[in-house]
């Protein structure tokens, strides 16, 4: 079966560019001739963004959605869906903005359809094979899916997207690309590399081992400052 996904993830805290990757890439496989479908998952239970409190200078909801961004279909979704209409020049529904919640209300309609054996106990895993076969059936509307994650790889609410490509990655070789996103923070004058070689590490933590791993700083970023660890020693 066909199946490319291009997965971008980030690191240590959100809002450091991953929308922008994904869309820039999207758009380098578009100029090929590539018929592209980009995704943003957000891993959190609410299922229209408009729903969350978009003000970020408040500090008891500095972790809240940013301003949201309106589809033609009439869907609230995350801002990052303006970035990819802008970049790709065309129109995006709420099947490209899915959330942790409509997951959630996925398997809860299959339990009451009883379309699993009535008294089966659902787990975790079922969630994964929803989350496997919903990449699968998207994988059909174009020759590649480019999917960004929201939030970090630590979030906890995204465990279940992760383990599916994964497990997808395994089935199907070579079918899954993940670029993740990590800050190179300066500090005293210096590089610090710590963060990035840990995002790259609780990465691997989950199964997982990056393609490529994009860095971002305040400035440029030189290879004497990377080539006094291990981890960039290439």
């Amino acid at each position: 079966m066909h199946l490319k996904i291009v997965c971008v993830m980030g690191s240590g805290f959100s809002g450091i560019g991953k929308g922008v990757i994904t869309a820039s890439v999207a758009k380098s496989c578009k100029m090929r001739g590539q018929r592209v479908f980009p995704i943003k998952f957000d891993g959190y239970l609410n299922q229209n963004s408009g729903t969350m409190n978009p003000y970020h200078l408040i500090p008891e909801v500095i972790d809240e959605e940013e301003e949201v961004f309106v589809l033609k279909d009439g869907w609230e979704v995350d801002s990052d869906l303006g970035t990819y209409e802008r970049f790709l020049d065309m129109e995006l529904t709420k099947e490209n903005n899915p959330s942790g919640g409509d997951f959630i209300r996925k398997i809860v309609e299959i339990e009451q359809k009883h379309l699993f054996p009535i008294g089966k106990t659902l787990y975790f895993p079922h969630l994964v094979q929803i989350a496997k076969d919903w990449l699968y059936k998207a994988s059909k509307k174009a020759d590649v899916i480019l999917l960004e994650i929201g939030g970090v790889i630590t979030d906890r609410e995204t465990d279940f997207m992760i383990e599916a490509l994964r497990q997808l990655e395994q089935d199907n070789k070579n079918s899954i690309y993940f670029i993740l996103l990590a800050g190179v923070p300066l500090f005293d004058g210096s590089r610090r590399t710590k963060p990035s070689r840990q995002a790259f590490r609780q990465l691997m933590s989950k199964g997982i081992n990056a393609d490529t791993l994009v860095l971002r700083s305040e400035d440029q970023i030189l290879r004497s400052d990377l080539k006094t660890t291990e981890f960039f020693a290439d």
